[in-house]
């Protein structure tokens, strides 16, 4: 339930209540891993890059064959400034046959060229 909520206050946008829904869900069941991806996608949103490589790691041990979390923390590493992590996990992101897209492909480079 907190889980389907919190997606739609993502989709509205109000990252903070869709936050407070997402930590609900973890707290009352903490395997329930979309969650944990969930909410660090709201932590993506507020800024908040450290807490959403947390939890983006914590749906990685889990998950560690699904490319799109990869996707999501290399971009919260960018945003940190931790560009060789960054790197990392757009690599594994690739090598799983995920997608990074152009732009923030760009935007690594720059940074680190």
């Amino acid at each position: 339930l907190y889980i389907y909520r919190g997606r739609v206050h993502m989709e509205l946008k109000d990252f903070d209540a869709a936050l407070a829904d997402f930590t609900i869900a973890v707290e009352i069941d903490d395997e329930i891993y979309d969650g944990f991806f969930d909410r660090g996608k709201a932590f993506m949103n507020m800024n908040e890059y450290g807490a959403a490589v947390d939890d983006f790691n914590t749906y990685i041990q889990h998950y560690p064959d699904s490319p799109e979390p990869y996707h999501w923390r290399a971009h919260a590493h960018y945003f940190n400034g931790d560009y060789a992590e960054s790197w990392q996990d757009v690599k594994t992101c690739e090598r799983l046959n995920g997608v990074v897209d152009e732009d923030f492909l760009v935007m690594l480079r720059k940074e680190t060229d």
